[in-house]
């Protein structure tokens, strides 16, 4: 018995060692997200999506799916006029953010934002 809660307590410390310091050079810390800054709002998503199992590909789509309806009312702030432009360069822009967001998430260990 004794030898089962020594084995218990090593296994408790050696968990907490597979945790890695986020690292500072890499990781930029999320800003407080205004209504339509699409850009803060897939930052914010990629770094909280970025630990979950898949390829970094889908998780950046994931990210870009949180934030549609952030990124639905940038365009409707917009001009009538300037609003298809709009939508094409974020859905241009969109995936590509998120994918080095991601990327920049996993490599650099960085903290998920609340």
């Amino acid at each position: 018995m004794k030898q089962v809660v020594i084995s218990l307590a090593v296994f408790g410390l050696l968990a907490g060692c597979d945790r890695v310091k986020p690292d500072d050079r890499i990781c930029s810390t999320p800003p407080e997200m205004a209504p339509g800054a699409w850009g803060d709002c897939i930052h914010k998503w990629s770094y909280r999506l970025s630990r979950a199992q898949g390829p970094n590909l889908e998780i950046a789509k994931a990210a870009v799916a949180a934030c549609a309806d952030v990124i639905v009312f940038k365009v409707n702030q917009a001009d009538p006029e300037d609003r298809l432009q709009l939508l094409e360069d974020i859905n241009r822009s969109a995936p590509e953010t998120a994918l080095f967001r991601v990327v920049q998430a996993r490599a650099g260990h960085c903290d998920i934002p609340e």
